[in-house]
């Protein structure tokens, strides 16, 4: 696994300062559910929801690349997720089209 690294990533807890920019940043996903009826998984980073940090959005045919179950696979483990960085709803959030967007670090 590769180690969280610090220099060249940025605490979840500070992604509102970066909207409109590409960057990585990291923290530990509390939680995250797939909604069936429009077809998306959100994963919540450093908080539940609405407490969050960050939200991770994975659309249904960006789901269907990963070889689990991104919102039970991923809860409670520490990622570095890679991507544009936007407002939704107040909130950050990072819309993840690649598996290769979330690393599982130590």
């Amino acid at each position: 696994m590769p180690k969280l690294s610090s220099t060249d990533s940025i605490p979840a807890k500070q992604a509102s300062q970066h909207y409109n920019e590409t960057v990585k940043i990291y923290g530990t996903v509390s939680g995250g559910r797939y909604l069936e009826k429009s077809f998306i998984t959100l994963l919540n980073v450093d908080g539940n929801f609405p407490n969050h940090a960050l939200t991770i959005m994975i659309k249904d045919i960006d789901r269907k690349k990963f070889s689990y179950a991104p919102e039970s696979f991923l809860k409670g483990k520490k990622i570095v997720v890679t991507g544009k960085l936007v407002e939704f709803k107040g909130k950050p959030e990072i819309i993840v089209s690649d598996v290769g967007q979330i690393v599982v670090v130590e």
